[in-house]
């Protein structure tokens, strides 16, 4: 097929602008990839700065527990030590709900006054 020098140079920019759209096409796909790839990064960063003050609360909450807790077994050993020496034997240590602690505060009034408890409800 023989072509003129007219035609030659009009195929020779249709494939310089084919070419070129494919280029475009080409940077265009990396490009997106890269602003995926770093809006990903930037949703990474964002989820450990909201979740790394939750995580130092919540971790230092947790110590703080394991601190009063250390305390609390310390203590109730030393009470239960000096209940044992004066006669007293602790089985186990139970915690007052409110209303039992009204009622044995109650209880305690009325016998310092002499009165008889009312009973709280």
């Amino acid at each position: 097929m023989a072509t003129t020098r007219n035609g030659s140079r009009l195929a020779s920019a249709a494939g310089g602008a084919a070419a070129g759209a494919g280029a475009a096409v080409a940077t265009g796909a990396v490009m997106s990839g890269t602003y995926a790839t770093m809006g990903g990064a930037m949703a990474a960063l964002g989820a450990t700065v909201v979740a790394a003050p939750i995580a130092a609360v919540l971790g230092a909450w947790g110590i703080s527990k394991a601190k009063k807790s250390k305390k609390e077994r310390i203590i109730k050993a030393a009470t239960a030590e000096c209940l044992e020496g004066a006669g007293y034997a602790v089985a186990e240590w139970d915690a007052l709900s409110k209303s039992e602690a009204r009622a044995l505060k109650a209880e305690l009034a009325a016998k310092d006054s002499g009165t008889p408890a009312t009973p709280a409800e």
